[in-house]
């Protein structure tokens, strides 16, 4: 597998960023690739000699790294992953919303248990 960045120090500032644009559309691109499972990372790491990606795909995706890559979509004007970006981003923000009301829900028979323990107790 080849490094990258290899033989970065010795260009000029202009190819510098172009090749951090470069890395970065790679890195969007596997990344979207994977969350909207078109490729696995065995695809990509065969396709392209290693792994370049803009999240983490050992956790939970989240919204700000799902917009970061929206964003970069909007530039580059592909709005087609942009809206499959935009539906994900709502999955995850409707999932969030059930767990927290499931969370509340569960914190409030907690509560009221032990209320219901704390009356019996008093009038024993």
């Amino acid at each position: 597998m080849n490094d990258p960045l290899e033989g970065y120090e010795d260009l000029n500032e202009y190819e510098q960023s172009i090749l951090e644009q470069e890395l970065l559309s790679r890195a969007f691109r596997n990344s979207y690739n994977l969350i909207t499972e078109r490729k696995t990372i065995n695809d990509i790491v065969q396709s392209t000699g290693g792994l370049l990606i803009a999240h983490d795909p050992s956790t939970d995706l989240k919204t700000p790294e799902l917009s970061n890559m929206m964003d970069f979509f909007v530039e580059t004007e592909e709005y087609e992953k942009c809206s499959e970006i935009r539906d994900l981003i709502k999955k995850i923000k409707s999932k969030v919303k059930k767990q927290k009301k499931n969370a509340s829900k569960e914190f409030n028979k907690i509560l009221n248990n032990a209320f219901k323990e704390t009356k019996k107790d008093k009038k024993n």
